[in-house]
């Protein structure tokens, strides 16, 4: 039927049969809501379930991601200490004793802290106290290295306090 055909016929029907021929039918038992209104309702539900679904599993990464913020700080700490034991090391060499000495004490007392926190964690630093056996091989492998640092920064410590040289040979094994 040609479309001037199809104007014509609705311009001479009944009010309630000049939609017959424009709109279709919707075949029987579709199941999306017949009214352009019902079907706004139905995409806005799925993207509001869609929204709330994602704020849970991104505060659930953040959750994990700030657990982690606080072993990471933690062992940055101590490359930190670490590089000032060896400056303090060095300083004591060359004879600048009583400052070095004191940063010395103090680097080495925070090594010994922060070593005890990732391996036992605190609640105050952010480290959770429950290690993977993963990471605890890891700090297993790493634990005779952390003791000949703190034994070859002690022998230092006790050298520059005694008011003795110190030899260049130690503070190199320790660097």
């Amino acid at each position: 039927m040609s479309p001037d055909r199809v104007l014509e016929r609705q311009a001479n029907a009944a009010p309630e049969e000049r939609t017959a021929d424009v709109v279709p039918k919707r075949p029987p038992g579709r199941s999306v809501p017949q009214r352009p209104l019902g079907r706004y309702v139905v995409a806005l539900s799925a993207i509001g379930l869609l929204a709330i679904a994602s704020t849970f599993l991104t505060s659930a990464a953040l959750n994990r991601q700030e657990k982690d913020a606080g072993v990471i700080n933690t062992a940055s700490q101590q490359v930190i200490l670490s590089r000032q034991i060896t400056e303090s090391a060095r300083e004591l060499e060359v004879g600048n004793g009583a400052m070095a000495s004191a940063v010395l004490e103090e680097s080495l007392n925070q090594l010994a802290i922060t070593h005890v926190d990732l391996l036992f964690g605190d609640e105050d630093a952010g480290i959770p106290g429950d290690l993977s056996p993963e990471l605890n091989a890891l700090y297993d492998s790493l634990e005779p290295h952390y003791a000949e640092v703190v034994k070859r920064a002690s022998g230092i410590l006790i050298l520059a306090d005694a008011q003795l040289e110190v030899p260049h040979e130690q503070v190199e094994e320790l660097a």
